[in-house]
């Protein structure tokens, strides 16, 4: 496997290495017992032989501002070839709440315990539904770049990570930097036996989500990877059986994916890349 785990291990020309930003689901951890070499960034590595290293920036546990806090390991000590951007699956585990002290401000306020450190300056997040940017976040208290239109939010308006805009935001950095084949990708296919996506109808917060990647994806002029659609095929084609979660998740009702559901995962990236013709 031709994989590098840091940009400080490259030699030579960067302009083939492939660079993934993301969770979890990315790292390929998460309790699976998966390797680096079994994720997705170092299967494609393998395969594309035009591709001469990859990195793996996934993160356990990121939501999207943790991801944009982090996108200068995009480029490292030089800018990569292709970038594939998977996140959004921990934003709303880290959603919260205005809490009633420290009081709020138009510009400021405080999370519940533990939160503020999901958010991060320079990202975006809901408030009371309004989007906002992060100037600084310290513990738990989150201030803004500008005061709210709608003033002073009530205790316990709802605080999100503005999914969307940080992916967005991931995108106009790494673009900015001179790299212009990036994939942002659209959430996997829930094969459970219960509650999960069906070839007839995506599970309800995995629906939400995939709508905020594709619009991010559209806003940012990268390319879309809607896994769900390429993963459902499998199932219409037969290949692999509504319902059967073992066949690529690692476990019942697990979101996480086996060694079969991160080389599907390759799969997808290297028919797009390939479709983009970004291997000539």
């Amino acid at each position: 496997m031709r994989v590098a785990r840091t940009p400080s291990k490259w030699i030579g020309d960067l302009s083939w290495v492939l660079s993934s930003l993301g969770d979890s689901l990315t790292a390929g951890d998460g309790g699976t017992g998966l390797t680096q070499q079994q994720a997705f960034t170092a299967l494609l590595t393998d395969r594309l032989t035009r591709v001469t290293a990859g990195l793996n920036l996934g993160q356990h546990g990121d939501t999207t501002a943790l991801m944009y806090s982090r996108r200068a390991s995009m480029i490292g000590s030089g800018v990569p070839g292709i970038a594939i951007v998977y996140g959004g699956t921990n934003d709303p585990v880290y959603a919260s709440t205005v809490q009633a002290a420290p009081s709020a401000t138009s510009s400021a306020f405080t999370v519940g315990s533990g939160i503020g450190p999901f958010f991060r300056a320079g990202a975006w997040v809901f408030v009371a539904g309004e989007s906002a940017q992060v100037s600084t976040v310290v513990g738990d208290r989150v201030t803004l770049t500008a005061p709210l239109s709608g003033g002073i939010p009530a205790n316990g308006a709802s605080v999100t990570h503005d999914t969307k805009k940080n992916l967005e935001a991931i995108a106009a950095y790494i673009q900015g930097q001179g790299c212009s084949r990036i994939i942002i990708v659209g959430m996997h296919y829930f094969n459970w036996t219960s509650g999960g996506d069906t070839t007839s109808a995506q599970q309800a917060g995995n629906s939400v989500l995939r709508t905020l990647q594709a619009a991010a994806a559209a806003t940012a002029g990268a390319v879309y990877v809607d896994l769900y659609a390429y993963m459902r095929a499998l199932i219409v084609a037969g290949t692999y059986t509504q319902g059967d979660w073992a066949a690529w998740h690692s476990s019942i009702n697990d979101q996480h994916l086996n060694v079969t559901g991160q080389s599907i995962l390759a799969d997808a990236f290297e028919a797009a890349i390939r479709a983009q013709g970004w291997l000539w």
